[in-house]
């Protein structure tokens, strides 16, 4: 297959420019029914009477300069509207496929590093440049291109089932039903101390008091901070209060909590529970009981779930013959929860990979 190198600086086929400066509130008295376009491409931002655009007798493609870095196309006839926050590239050449094209930009964008910090400004965009498939004349052809645009555009569609996959996954929660484990429910307040962090644990207060010592806040994956001195010293369940709220994690070292953050401490140092089976049995009880904004697919969530919030929680607890509590029970039944959990994870991170396995056209 032959091709043909072009920039999208190449005004004889590319016309590029970014809309004007508009917030919504410019939109509050609006009633119309074109979308306008912002950082976000695949949803409109709003809808208005009027767009910056005039003609729209060719096919568009449209870029997010701020926010997550996608195209999206818009063919001839389509009304539309860009902020200053949505790039627009105008084809001007009928042999030029959006589709092909919007693909392309897709798959560039990795080999720019568009997606790594570089913004994708009008003026980082004209470097871009792009390899379209030409016939024995030197022409762009156009079914070349619209057999590739359909190919890729069938493993997209895949991508997105196996994101899905991703998703339930993630949010599957195992509870073992078998007859040889008996359980008593236990107030949560009876078998744990819920304690806060200290608010005034900030990145500020770690420019101040740089150390060594992680400060852990909502993010479940890695410190918001480190100090010169720490609060906790060996193992704990901690949970995240804000944010992802209800997701549970077990320290071990030295380490203190800021305010988005709360210890679960076994009640009157009671020696008969395991910090994992806990971890395993209140984390999707924690993750239901949050409450406040849940995105899509966990997307954009914030969500809070304070000490007051787990008072009435009961958790079931394995006893032994006698009707007590069992730590040995416990660890035996947090080891196959641990089991099947690197399972998922195994799993989740191979889909991921071919998820994010990046096309060569």
């Amino acid at each position: 297959m032959n091709e043909r190198k072009v920039l999208l600086s190449d005004r004889n086929f590319f016309e590029l420019f970014i809309g004007p400066r508009k917030l919504k509130k410019d939109y509050v008295e609006s009633k119309g029914s074109i979308p306008v376009y912002s950082a976000n491409v695949m949803e409109p931002f709003v809808y208005a009477e009027n767009s910056n655009i005039e003609n729209f007798h060719y096919n568009y493609i449209i870029w997010g300069i701020d926010g997550n870095f996608q195209f999206n196309y818009i063919l001839k006839g389509e009304k539309f509207a860009t902020t200053d926050h949505c790039g627009a590239i105008k084809i001007l050449n009928d042999k030029i496929n959006p589709l092909f094209i919007t693909y392309a930009l897709e798959q560039s964008k990795h080999f720019y590093g568009f997606d790594r910090g570089l913004r994708a400004s009008l003026t980082n965009m004209k470097k871009v440049s792009i390899m379209i498939p030409v016939d024995e004349k030197g022409d762009f052809d156009y079914k070349v291109q619209e057999d590739i645009a359909d190919v890729l555009s069938c493993v997209g569609q895949m991508k997105e089932v196996l994101t899905d996959k991703i998703e339930m996954l993630k949010n599957i929660h195992v509870k073992f039903i078998d007859d040889s484990y008996k359980f008593k429910y236990v107030a949560l307040p009876l078998l744990l101390e819920r304690v806060k962090g200290k608010s005034q644990y900030t990145k500020k207060y770690g420019q101040i008091h740089k150390g060594k010592y992680p400060v852990y806040s909502a993010s479940n994956s890695s410190p918001l901070t480190y100090i010169d001195t720490y609060d906790y010293d060996g193992e704990f369940l901690s949970w995240s209060t804000n944010g992802f709220a209800g997701t549970i994690s077990v320290f071990h070292e030295k380490f203190s909590i800021n305010g988005d953050r709360g210890l679960l401490l076994p009640k009157d140092n009671r020696k008969d529970l395991d910090l994992y089976y806990l971890k395993y049995i209140l984390e999707p009880v924690f993750r239901e009981t949050a409450k406040g904004r849940k995105g899509d697919k966990g997307k954009d969530e914030f969500t809070k779930l304070y000490p007051f919030m787990l008072e009435d929680i009961m958790v079931p607890m394995p006893v032994d013959v006698s009707g007590n509590i069992s730590l040995v029970l416990q660890q035996e039944i947090a080891k196959k929860y641990k089991t099947i959990s690197e399972t998922t994870e195994d799993v989740i991170n191979n889909v991921r990979r071919i998820v994010d396995q990046i096309i060569e056209m």
